[in-house]
């Protein structure tokens, strides 16, 4: 029953770590320049299934998720504005290549996937808690 636990919990960090990726993309979709120079870079994350030692000495998977690194895009667009700050000698400037209601369809997985783990998560509490009370008769 525990490892129902660890999965939905592990699938809830993950896809709050997901949503806040998300939500630096979309906060920063004008930015033109960063403290590092450049345009913002685009953040993706890349899930990997969760091990335990005890997984690997036993050839068994599926204790949930973890976050296996954050992937930055180089993708820019450029759009002609030769009064702005940041314009090149050609008079363009390099956005990230942020897509907006793609960000805001991968934010609507994220907080679904977190809110059907949270529900999992509920589900397995009361089962914790009927079989606690059938243990006490």
């Amino acid at each position: 029953m525990f490892s129902v636990l660890d999965i939905s919990g592990s699938a809830m960090t993950g896809n709050k770590e997901w949503m806040e990726a998300i939500s630096n993309n979309l906060a920063n979709i004008n930015t033109t320049r960063t403290k590092d120079g450049g345009p913002y870079k685009r953040q993706s994350v890349v899930f990997e299934g969760k091990e335990k030692f005890d997984d690997v000495m036993n050839q068994e998977l599926g204790h949930g998720i973890q976050v296996s690194k954050v992937v930055q895009d180089d993708n820019t667009r450029l759009v002609y504005d030769p009064e702005h700050p940041d314009a090149n000698q050609e008079g363009y400037v390099s956005y990230p290549d942020i897509n907006m209601t793609a960000e805001m369809t991968d934010l609507l997985m994220a907080q679904r996937g977190y809110e059907a783990n949270a529900s999992v998560l509920t589900a397995s509490k009361k089962v914790m808690e009927k079989e606690y009370d059938i243990g006490r008769v």
